[in-house]
């Protein structure tokens, strides 16, 4: 479960992301290529090279937590080209981004229906 408590700030990595990284390679991408620091409470926006996973990292106050959501058969909008840039979002920002909509241009997700997993 993502953990509800606001973040210091949200910081969108834009380049795609080898979503065979875990916590620690996730970890060493915030520490060598973003602003902040994992450990003051921002979390971490990564969106994978196909761009149907998303990974958020963040500090749990005792540790690191990473959550992902996947799309089942579309994509997160992130523009075309893809935007190759790091930047802060705001709260909203997020929760739109995760709700299917391109911050960029303002179009968002069909919505589908679950499919049986077992």
């Amino acid at each position: 479960m993502l953990y509800r408590a606001k973040p210091g700030k949200v910081f969108f990595y834009g380049k795609p992301v080898d979503f065979r990284k875990q916590t620690a390679g996730l970890a060493a991408i915030v520490d060598s290529e973003l602003p902040g620091q994992l450990s003051q409470g921002h979390w971490f926006v990564f969106i994978s090279a196909d761009k149907r996973k998303a990974k958020i990292l963040y500090w749990r106050g005792n540790g690191a937590a990473l959550w992902q959501l996947k799309l089942e058969r579309e994509a997160f909008k992130l523009g075309n080209p893809r935007e190759a840039t790091s930047r802060v979002l705001s709260w909203q920002d997020l929760g739109r981004l995760l709700d299917g909509y391109n911050i960029f241009c303002g179009q968002g997700h069909e919505i589908t229906a679950a499919k049986r997993f077992a």
